[in-house]
């Protein structure tokens, strides 16, 4: 069972990594020409042919992003039940292990905060 639990945390990560990378692949297809010269004001409106449709590259960085955020609030959560189960058995024996508890509960909340910040920076991209 525990192996079947990690292989499918496994492919949804992998999911949560290649969802951006597929959705900002197809975006230089869509390229407005920004005029830099006074001469080039006529060329300025044209645009790049037109490539896959940008719903796509939205939506999978929108999976990505949420993806990135929940994946790492379960395996936090999970990491958290296991520390806090031990933490509470070494604390009724030796006491003074207080701080090291807490600070061993804490360690794993970064990985949400750095699937928030991945998701921040996801969504970021896409205005």
């Amino acid at each position: 069972m525990k192996r079947i639990v990690l292989l499918t945390c496994a492919a949804a990560m992998l999911v949560s990594v290649a969802a951006p990378a597929v959705a900002f692949a197809g975006d230089t297809d869509n390229v407005t020409v920004q005029a830099t010269e006074p001469g080039m004001q006529e060329h300025a409106e044209e645009e790049a042919p037109a490539g896959r449709d940008a719903t796509w590259g939205y939506g999978l960085a929108v999976i990505g992003a949420a993806l990135a955020v929940g994946l790492a609030a379960l395996g936090t959560g999970y990491a958290q039940a296991k520390i806090g189960t031990a933490g509470g058995g070494a604390l009724a024996e030796r006491p003074e292990l207080s701080g090291t508890m807490i600070i061993l509960v804490a360690i794993p909340e970064t990985a949400v905060i750095l699937g928030f910040v991945i998701a921040i920076l996801l969504v970021g991209n896409l205005g």
